[in-house]
């Protein structure tokens, strides 16, 4: 079996949530470190796509973000602080459809690479 890292780090999301809230300074820093290295990757994807300081839409996917508290508050607090005229938009669907609608939009040279379609 191949080893999937990140289910692995899941598996313990909850019980790092639970330590955090109950005051465990470990568990919170695990937490704002998160936070801040997804802002950190989204605005570095921002700034190889646009100018800097260009208005866009930025959304979030994924399990994390349903502590909200620990994840999406800061990781949205992070984010606006590096992109100032970022517009943060709730998710409107699953991170699977977001694939889906770029793949359909037509080909777009930055994705090419990103895009592959099976014919099975």
């Amino acid at each position: 079996m191949v080893p999937n890292p990140v289910s692995e780090v899941a598996e313990f999301a909850q019980e790092v949530a639970e330590a955090a809230r109950d005051g465990d300074p470990v568990a919170s820093e695990i937490w704002a470190d998160a936070a801040r290295e997804v802002a950190l990757t989204v605005t570095a994807s921002l700034g190889r796509v646009f100018e800097a300081g260009t208005p866009v839409a930025v959304s979030w996917a994924g399990s994390l973000f349903r502590a909200r508290d620990l994840m999406l508050e800061p990781f949205r607090q992070h984010v606006v602080q590096m992109w100032p005229s970022v517009r943060l938009v709730a998710p409107r669907g699953m991170a699977l459809r977001g694939a889906e609608l770029l793949v359909r939009s037509g080909p777009f040279p930055l994705f090419q690479t990103l895009v592959h379609v099976s014919e099975e």
